[in-house]
């Protein structure tokens, strides 16, 4: 099993964490496009050694920020999919 991202958030990458981090084999490293990770989440999502570290606290252990979010959930209404 592998996870690829075609250019999640934050929360959505941290969900692909609580994944990996929960399956005790996988065949190799999820990949992540790492420059959407900070922009619906109120903290960085930590980096470290070039890998993303789970990250700590309840649920999914990120903060939403709420006015990113619905600045997203808008431009998905106006325009779709959207990751650049």
């Amino acid at each position: 099993m592998n996870l690829h991202s075609g250019g999640e958030l934050g929360i959505a990458t941290a969900a692909h964490l609580a994944i990996v981090a929960s399956t005790p084999v996988l065949s190799s490293a999820i990949d992540s496009m790492y420059y959407l990770h900070d922009d619906d989440i109120i903290d960085p999502l930590p980096f470290e050694g070039g890998c993303l570290r789970v990250p700590d606290g309840v649920g999914l252990g990120v903060e939403v920020d709420e006015d990113k979010l619905a600045h997203y959930s808008a431009l998905n209404a106006r325009v779709g999919d959207y990751t650049g």
